[in-house]
């Protein structure tokens, strides 16, 4: 029994080396981003944005598996855990289509920098 607790403690250990190195694989993105944010408000500092961006970063990393992915079109896209309650959470019974008139279309995403020009989503 020692032996299999062991063999878990190790699977763990081994599970937060490859997490803290995924989360260490993304903070120059991190970093590019709170950059990139005019902060207007005097609240909040670069410092601030930074370990928003940080926060933001690992509970996304907790959300999406990226060893769980699904076909789609001619790639595959990682999904995330639980994604029957997120996709519930976030647009409430979307196995049944919506009459009609109560469909709408989504914005796309635009994202624009301070001094660059919008990113648009494609169409």
């Amino acid at each position: 029994m020692q032996r299999i607790n062991q063999r878990k403690g190790q699977c763990r250990f081994m599970y937060e080396v490859d997490r803290e190195q995924e989360i260490l694989k993304y903070l120059p993105l991190v970093e590019r981003v709170a950059n990139r944010i005019s902060i207007k408000n005097t609240e909040y500092e670069y410092d601030d944005l930074y370990n928003i961006g940080v926060i933001g970063l690992i509970d996304a990393m907790q959300k999406f598996d990226s060893s769980k992915k699904v076909p789609f079109e001619n790639t595959e896209i990682n999904i995330p855990n639980n994604n029957d309650k997120f996709l519930k959470k976030v647009y409430g019974d979307y196995m049944k289509i919506p009459p009609e008139n109560e469909r709408v279309n989504h914005m796309p995403l635009i994202i624009q920098f301070e001094g660059e020009e919008p990113i648009y989503a494609e169409k």
